[in-house]
């Protein structure tokens, strides 16, 4: 008989995942992947045997508990599975799913829930790093209807405001993991300057107009030309480069100045709305949207001048505040604001933290039936 094991599924910003309680899964890793290999239905890129969406953005997994750390309330990792390859890898966090634990948290009593604002302190396995969430409660359950809205999401919700702290080398233990703002990656002859930053997740930055793109292609099309096989062998590099195996990280992103441009749905985002543009490759296609790690590493790398960003930004340090900046990112459904809390010591930056607001959902709740 098929093991039945207690999990729900929910949205975290433009990712969904299935959330599981640490207690309701075997101990081993090897176990936890054949698990959630076949709780999603991979590898099959329709991923019609399991409860995926046949994208990356919807083929995660979230493992919560309650924390006997000092100073959190749970502990949170984070897994991403493939979507036709059988892999599940364990190396980075989402920020979209992150957007999600905290709801978790408060509706499986995890925490005690306080209104109209629950604060909740993850810590992420992951990363070793600290995730505040401010989680709206009503009737001492998360409560997800609102008004706010984010890009990529049609249904409004309530605003969960999500704050990382110190997320400078999340995974490489460095902020510029190769030691330089900008490093020269050869590919098939070729040289392109790339900035390597490590900011919640190590992200690879390269100039889009370096790679023959305007920037603003939509991901079907950026998926068909050949800048798309180069970045791809770009953040294989790299990754090498930082010791970093597998498909999940660095994840790479080309990047543009502000232009006036249509949106997937037809909208037209205009030049003076946004700081910089961003298109990002995750798990071997163009996001449709942007990874909120993405946007949080980019947000940071945009306030670094000498970086691949930093020469894209645009009309960013207009305002006389030197260490708190709110950088607007066009992506191919919208704009993602992220809030950068940084400081210099001598002539090193330091992150304190960097921000931004989600929505979330909790969709499902019952078991999924896996064999062991």
């Amino acid at each position: 008989m098929p093991k039945k094991i207690r999990c729900c599924v929910m949205r975290g910003g433009t990712s969904r995942a299935l959330f599981f309680r640490r207690e309701d899964l075997p101990g081993a890793p090897e176990l936890q992947k054949k698990i959630f290999i076949q709780a999603m239905g991979t590898p099959d890129p329709k991923q019609v045997d399991g409860l995926g969406g046949t994208t990356s953005s919807t083929s995660k997994v979230a493992i919560v508990s309650k924390s006997s750390r000092p100073g959190f309330d749970v502990d949170y990792t984070f897994a991403q599975v493939g979507v036709d390859k059988p892999i599940v890898e364990f190396s980075g966090n989402c920020g979209n799913i992150s957007s999600a634990v905290g709801p978790f948290a408060v509706d499986e009593g995890m925490v005690n829930p306080r209104e109209p604002i629950t604060q909740v302190n993850i810590y992420n396995t992951n990363t070793g790093k600290k995730i505040m969430a401010e989680v709206p409660v009503k009737n001492g359950f998360f409560h997800s209807a609102g008004n706010f809205t984010i890009p990529g999401v049609i249904q409004k919700g309530s605003e969960i405001k999500l704050r990382f702290y110190q997320p400078e080398g999340a995974m490489t233990g460095k902020l510029f993991p190769t030691g330089s703002f900008i490093d020269d990656i050869e590919v098939d002859g070729s040289i392109y300057n790339v900035s390597v930053m490590d900011c919640t997740n190590p992200y690879v930055f390269v100039d889009a107009s370096r790679l023959g793109l305007k920037g603003t292609e939509p991901p079907e099309v950026l998926d068909r030309t050949a800048a798309f096989n180069v970045m791809q062998k770009i953040r294989k590099i790299v990754g090498e480069k930082l010791g970093i195996e597998g498909e999940a990280f660095p994840k790479i992103c080309a990047v543009s100045p502000p232009c006036s441009h249509l949106l997937r749905n037809g909208i037209e985002l205009r030049h003076d709305e946004i700081n910089i543009i961003s298109r990002v490759i995750s798990m071997g296609k163009t996001h449709k949207t942007i990874p909120l790690t993405a946007a949080l590493c980019l947000g940071t790398a945009a306030v670094v001048k000498d970086s691949i960003p930093g020469q894209n930004v645009r009309n960013l340090f207009d305002s006389i505040s030197r260490d708190n900046k709110v950088v607007k990112i066009g992506h191919p459904e919208g704009v993602i604001e992220v809030k950068v809390d940084y400081s210099y010591e001598d002539t090193h930056i330091k992150i304190e933290s960097v921000a931004c607001s989600r929505t979330a959902r909790r969709i499902m709740e019952g078991y999924i039936l896996v064999d062991l």
